[in-house]
Formats: structure tokens, C-alpha cells, sequence
């Protein structure tokens, strides 16, 4: 008799003798058990399609399909391929059958005549493992789906609060552009600064929980060094010397100018060190030094270390670096604030590239943080940084081409006023009444004229209608979202030949998002809440792009018609 920790114990018996059946059974019957008899492989093969058995007990030669062959099918099925099975023969050639056995998937193999005590004891032993198998597979798919529930909570959590965010920043920042007296400039400026500072937050935890989560991969791709640095740079200038503190840099010119490696993840890690650095500097300053430590063909170790003329750290502090939620004392987060989690998160980023991540630093005197990244080269790569343009060049050139569209001649303010200029149009789809505000009056201080719809079919219907410059397309909306309303538009435009830039816009700013714009028929992704600046960059570099295409567009055309015109 066997005994079993399972209710539900089902087992298969499969042999063409009704004897050998009978006699199985008899050996194996027990509380809990029940048994499935049959005679044949097609008919176990059938009972395989509608039920699942916790073993199978399996004679090897039968006629018409024999056990091997039968074993063999039964391995090819998803759902009965971990379902164990002891083959049972008669036969003298028994080590070379059991061979046979074992390859097609068998986890013992016995000859009759069966020992019941041996035969009882291997069954219960199979049968257990199996059932623990499957608790675990079971356990498996309930954190799968926990983990799915988990990132769609965090998805939606993001847009639920960046969207508000999105708001307060974004209204904060236009009401600064307006005539304000010395009070309401400074609330205007509390309230914004307030803004960020809790966006901060919200990223942190956001990039913290979708670590922990394994939803944060990299995205490798060119870049210049020598941009994502200067940017940085410029991005913390302000603070640094609202504290009268320097901010400088040093980049050895020996680094080539283009590598590949996620330049996303290794700016926000500059962000953090450089941010920390200001935050605990009250005098001297903060500087960052960006080296080469060696390369080969392939790939190039570069060193950026943030120094600063900080506080500093003693022994026992730096044991508490890079752990979340950790300051290294409460008078510290009193004093400077911050959730803790920005050395812990640039820690695990670096380790995501494969580098490290290190600590110098003396009580009183100041520390340093260096970390070390290898990436790979890039094609485009030249040698040096010294004939690279710079980022705030381009920044000035691209506010030049800006310019040079809002005085060009064909965009004057009549004739805008007698028919919208599409040049300067931008259609706006957002479900969000406030998020649709705040784009259309960011929209009117960079000189441009926004329409606004409230679902991605009316964007469609809109954008059919309308050769607009650009769209800016929220990716969650009621009725139909951003992803099915942009493949809707590609597919329209290809039949008439035209491409308006569409920009995806979503509160979420989960890792992915991006790809699935891309992916969805998008040009470029934007994470809200969106900053002038931000926006700025971003829709004059898609005008200029549209608007020389277009040009260029024109020029093959009227290229084309005089051929023809010549040839006539």
C-alpha cells in the first residue's frame, strides 16, 4: 500500500495484458490514489490529451505503437513533458532497452517480474517529486503574475502622478514667464523648485522598484561622451552656484569622440554623484575629471571621478554607501533631505554595465567617487574630442534655426492670422485637460500654434485632415490610444507619401516605453512631466528635420517635372 501527502494522485497504467494491469494495481493501491488502465500507447496517448497524471507506469513492448515510441510522443507535449514515467519490460536485453529508456525521457526502468516492496517505494518517491514539482511550477506562474501585477501597478502609479506633476511644474514654469513682482516671482519659483524636488523622489523610487523588479535594461547605442558631460555640467550649473561653489571639468582628449553603451543610465549616474557633491559642499567646489584608463580595438575603459570639497565621510560611513534608503546618519537626511536612494541606484546601474563603483574620502576634507565603465567603439568614432561640436553649440545652433523659422517671411504674424502656418501647427493629443493647457501655452512661448484633441481617433481624423508640422501624442488615452492611433496615421501617410514626426508623450516613464514607441510607427518618446527646455530641444530639432525634408521633398519634385518639361 502507498501512502501519498497528495489527494489527487492519479497514475497511468499502460500494458496490453489485463493481468499485468490488474496485478499493478493490486500492488499499488493506497488512500488517495486512483488509477487509469489502459491496453495500448494510442489509447494512453488519448487519455494523455485529457487529463494529467502524477506518473506512468509503461510497458515496453505492446503491439502497434510500443512504449518507447509512445514515451517519445508523450515527451513532444508542453503540458505532460515533465510528467514522469517508469518503463516496465520483460525482456533478457534489459541495460541496452534501459538506455533506450532513459533517452526518451524515462526516470527508471524495471523487469518483471516486479518486486512490489521496490516497485512501491520508487512510485511513491516519483509521485512525490512530481507533485513538488508542480507546487513549484505553480508558485512560479503566481510570482510571474505577481511580478506583472507589480509593473503594471508601477506604470500606472507613474502616470497617475507624473500627470498631476506634469501640471504643477509645467503651469509653475509658464507663470514665470509672465510679469510677476518679487513675491509672486519667489512663490512661482518655491512652487516649481517644490516640483522637481518631488519628481526627483518619484524617479528615484520609480528606477529603485523597477531594479529591484529586473524591468530595467540597458539600451546600448552611439554617443559622445564628451555631450552627455558638458550637459551635466551645464544642467547643475545653476545650483552649484546658487551655493557659490564651482562646478569645472577635465576631459582627457584621448577618449574617442563616439563609443556605444547606454549614455541614458550614465548621465543619470553623473547626475547623482554630481548632485550628492553640490549637496554637501557649502564651500570650494566640485570637480569632475573624466579619464582614460585603456583600450584595444574593441572597446575603450574610461574613469569619471566627481570630486568635491565636501563634509566628507568617516570609516564607518562609507560602510552605509550605496545601500537603499540609507543616509549615513538621521542628522544628516534632517540637514540635506533625500530618500537614499541615489548612490544605491547609480551603484546597481554601474554594476549593470559591468563596471564599478568606488569611494575616497576624508572626514572634513571631502571625498571622491569614481566609478569605472568599459564600452564599446563605435564606427562612427574619430579619435579624439577635439573636433567634436559642442552640446551647448548645438544647443545654439538649433536655437539660431529656431529663430531663423520664426522670422522667415512666409511666418509672419498676418499670415498666421489669415491661415494657420503649418510650419508653426502642432497637433496635441491628450485626454488630460490640464496636461493639454500646459503643452499648448509651453507651445505658444516657443512660437508655435497647438490644436488639441482628446483621444487618438480624433488625432487620427485630425491628422488626415491637416498637414501639421509635428504631433504630440499622449501613449494612454481613452476609446483609442497614442500606439493604435500612430500606426493608423504611418499607414494613411504611406499611400500619399508623407511623414509628419510624431512624439510620444507619457506619464509612465517605464523602462521600454521608449521601444514601444518606436516600435508603434512614433519618431521620438518624451517623458512627463516636460520641461520648456526640454519640449524646446525636442520640437525644433523635429521642425527643422520635417521642414528639410520637405524642402528636400520639393526640390526632387520640381528636379523631376523640369526633366520632364526638357524632354517634351
Amino acid at each position: 500500500m502507498i501512502e501519498t501527502t497528495d489527494a489527487s494522485t492519479h497514475i497511468l497504467l499502460v500494458d496490453d495484458k489485463e493481468e499485468n494491469l490488474m496485478a499493478l494495481e493490486a500492488m499499488l493501491q493506497g488512500p488517495g490514489i486512483r488509477f487509469t488502465k489502459v491496453h495500448s500507447g494510442r489509447e494512453a496517448l488519448r487519455c494523455m490529451l485529457k487529463q494529467e497524471f502524477s506518473l506512468i507506469l509503461l510497458d515496453v513492448q505492446m503491439p502497434d505503437v510500443d512504449g518507447f515510441e509512445t514515451a517519445k510522443l508523450i515527451q513532444q507535449r508542453e503540458r505532460s513533458r515533465n510528467t514522469p514515467i517508469i518503463f516496465l519490460t520483460g525482456t533478457e536485453s534489459a541495460p541496452t532497452q534501459a538506455q533506450i529508456g532513459y533517452s526518451y525521457g524515462a526516470v527508471d526502468y524495471m523487469l518483471k517480474p516486479i518486486s512490489p516492496e521496490i516497485l512501491r517505494s520508487k512510485v511513491a518517491v516519483f509521485v512525490e517529486l512530481y507533485r513538488k514539482s508542480r507546487i513549484l511550477e505553480r508558485q512560479s506562474q503566481e510570482l510571474m503574475q505577481a511580478n506583472r501585477l507589480k509593473g503594471e501597478f508601477l506604470a500606472n502609479m507613474s502616470h497617475e502622478i507624473r500627470t498631476p506633476m506634469s501640471g504643477v511644474i509645467g503651469l509653475a514654469e509658464l507663470l514665470l514667464k509672465t510679469k510677476l513682482d518679487a513675491e509672486q516671482q519667489d512663490l512661482a519659483t518655491l512652487i516649481r523648485d517644490s516640483g522637481l524636488a518631488l519628481l526627483t523622489i518619484i524617479n528615484d523610487i520609480l528606477d529603485f522598484s523597477k531594479i529591484e523588479a529586473g524591468k530595467l535594461n540597458l539600451d546600448v547605442h552611439d554617443f559622445e561622451l564628451n555631450s552627455i558631460v558638458e550637459g551635466t555640467i551645464e544642467l547643475l550649473q545653476n545650483a552649484a552656484s546658487d551655493k557659490g561653489i564651482y562646478l569645472k571639468t577635465e576631459i582627457e582628449s584621448s577618449i574617442p569622440n563616439v563609443l556605444r553603451g547606454d549614455s541614458i543610465r550614465i548621465r543619470q549616474v553623473l547626475i547623482n554623484l554630481l548632485s550628492n557633491a553640490i549637496k554637501f559642499t557649502s564651500r570650494g567646489g566640485i570637480s569632475l575629471k573624466v579619464s582614460l584608463v585603456k583600450q584595444n580595438p574593441d572597446t575603450v575603459t574610461v574613469s569619471l571621478s566627481v570630486t568635491d570639497t565636501g563634509i566628507g565621510l568617516s570609516e564607518r560611513d562609507k560602510q552605509l554607501l550605496f545601500r537603499p534608503f540609507t543616509q549615513v546618519d538621521g542628522a544628516t537626511t534632517r540637514r540635506y533631505g533625500g530618500t537614499g536612494l541615489g548612490l544605491s541606484i547609480s551603484k546597481r546601474l554601474v554594476d549593470m554595465m559591468g563596471g564599478t563603483i568606488e569611494v575616497d574620502s576624508t572626514l572634513g576634507k571631502g571625498s571622491t567617487f569614481t566609478f569605472i565603465v568599459t564600452l564599446d567603439r563605435s564606427h562612427l568614432s574619430t579619435g579624439g574630442q577635439q573636433d567634436i561640436p559642442t552640446a551647448s553649440a548645438r544647443r545654439r545652433e538649433a536655437s539660431k534655426s529656431h529663430q531663423n523659422i520664426k522670422a522667415s517671411p512666409a511666418l509672419t504674424t498676418n499670415d498666421t492670422a489669415k491661415a494657420p502656418d503649418t510650419v508653426k501647427l502642432i497637433l496635441v493629443a491628450d485626454d488630460n485637460k490640464t496636461s493639454q493647457l500646459v503643452t499648448i501655452l509651453q507651445l505658444k512661448q516657443l512660437g508655435y500654434v497647438g490644436h488639441t484633441v482628446n483621444n487618438g481617433r480624433e488625432a487620427v481624423e485630425a491628422a488626415l485632415k491637416t498637414p501639421y508640422s509635428l504631433i504630440l501624442m499622449d501613449c494612454q488615452m481613452p476609446d483609442m490610444d497614442g500606439f493604435e492611433a500612430t500606426g493608423i496615421i504611418r499607414h494613411s501617410e504611406s499611400e500619399i507619401g508623407r511623414h509628419t514626426p510624431i512624439i510620444g508623450l507619457t506619464a509612465q516613464a517605464m523602462e521600454g516605453d521608449r521601444e514601444r514607441c518606436l516600435q508603434a510607427g512614433m519618431d521620438d518618446y518624451l517623458s512627463k512631466p516636460a520641461t520648456l527646455e526640454r519640449l524646446r530641444n525636442l520640437v525644433d530639432g523635429w521642425v527643422i528635420k520635417a521642414r528639410s525634408r520637405s524642402n528636400e521633398n520639393d526640390h526632387h519634385t520640381r528636379r523631376s517635372q523640369d526633366g520632364e518639361n526638357g524632354q517634351s
